[in-house]
């Protein structure tokens, strides 16, 4: 358990099913206790920039927030290490080094009985920058929060850390694992690299590669809030 004054922030959206089941898991084993804020995003193709950002406001007045995945955890100590990181140095920190995928199997074994042995062999991808991240305010206000002109999936959290290291605070990193447990995917899901989603927001991620000086970064970044560019 961490200082309770920090918010974890949680982009949600209800499935009525595994999902539902792994994050009611989450808040017993991992969460129990802490100030956590779900941030909802309901309608549509799911747009996890608005739902994070929705958190953030409710959460209101915070100088630390942590920013977890619905269906992905790390060791406490592990979380504790990034959160005392930030703190440190006022940067953006990944909260592990390598996503570790839990496969389907063992998901229903977690949900069925409590934690388990995780087998070595699965798959792993290292240096993400999703899933479990801990973000000062400062860095947060400096990049208006989640780009909300992406939606569906893709490439919001590669924009989020990307516009932290051109705008001069790039995200540090603490090594160790996050586990991704197993969920039904939709067939949309499946299909996704091909969809047209997710070349708009390949398009979009291709706009923050091209912005590399601070001011092309903050042009990019003034945006990110559509209902307050809209209104």
């Amino acid at each position: 358990m961490f200082d309770l004054d920090i918010p974890v922030l949680v982009p949600r959206r209800a499935d009525h099913g595994r999902r539902d089941k792994i994050w009611a898991q989450l808040c017993e084993r991992v969460w129990w206790g802490q100030n956590v804020i779900e941030g909802h995003h309901e309608g549509g193709l799911f747009n996890r920039s608005a739902a994070l950002n929705t958190a953030a406001e409710i959460a209101d007045d915070w100088d630390f927030a942590v920013i977890a995945d619905a269906d992905s955890f790390v060791p406490a100590g592990q979380l504790a290490g990034a959160i005392s990181l930030a703190r440190r140095t006022g940067h953006m920190v990944i909260a592990h080094s390598r996503w570790i995928n839990v496969e389907l199997d063992e998901t229903r074994q977690i949900l069925e009985h409590g934690w388990i042995e995780y087998r070595d062999h699965r798959m792993m991808l290292e240096f993400t920058v999703s899933s479990m991240l801990v973000v000062p305010r400062t860095v947060w206000d400096l990049v208006h929060g989640f780009d909300e002109r992406f939606s569906g999936w893709g490439c919001e959290d590669r924009a989020f850390a990307r516009a932290c290291k051109v705008l001069d605070a790039p995200p540090l990193r603490i090594d160790g694992p996050v586990f991704h447990l197993a969920h039904d995917r939709p067939v949309e899901d499946v299909k996704r690299r091909r969809s047209a989603a997710f070349l708009r927001n390949e398009r979009r991620w291709q706009q923050y590669l091209g912005a590399r000086t601070a001011d092309a970064m903050r042009a990019i970044v003034a945006g990110n809030r559509v209902a307050e560019v809209a209104a």
